[in-house]
């Protein structure tokens, strides 16, 4: 996996450029890589398998919900490097800022609680500087 991961990286800049990459694999257009379309691939970036079932292997890793196929969140998920440390902690810290009743879980609920009074605040603000 590290080594198709850091191929593929080596080549991109941004997401868009995975996208690409997968749209390429994704030969039928469907939205989803099929083994057949993995195997070709992995064949095409001469990877130094030493056997299908290595690539059957891979595929599986890919394939998070056990279908049969790779969709282009599953594909993303494997190829994206893991964050570092600093942009975790930013991250959980915006998470938690925003987990307004502190379930673990981001709804529509918490962040109506979390920006209320702000656009409160907004709201007043802007009633008070009109002039007549």
């Amino acid at each position: 996996m590290e080594i198709l991961r850091q191929r593929l990286l080596d080549s991109t800049t941004k997401q868009s450029d995975l996208i690409e990459i997968f749209a390429a694999i994704d030969r039928d257009c469907s939205g989803r890589i099929t083994y057949e379309e993995f195997h070709a691939a992995m064949k095409l970036l001469k990877l130094d398998f030493n056997n299908d079932d290595e690539i059957k292997q891979l595929f599986r890793r890919f394939d998070t919900t056990n279908n049969g196929q790779i969709d282009l969140a599953e594909f993303l998920q494997q190829i994206k490097p893991p964050m570092n440390e600093r942009r975790h902690r930013a991250a959980l810290h915006v998470f938690n800022s925003m987990d307004i009743n502190k379930d673990g879980k981001l709804t529509i609920e918490d962040i109506k609680l979390k920006y209320a009074a702000q656009l409160k605040a907004v709201k007043n603000r802007s009633s008070q500087n009109i002039d007549y």
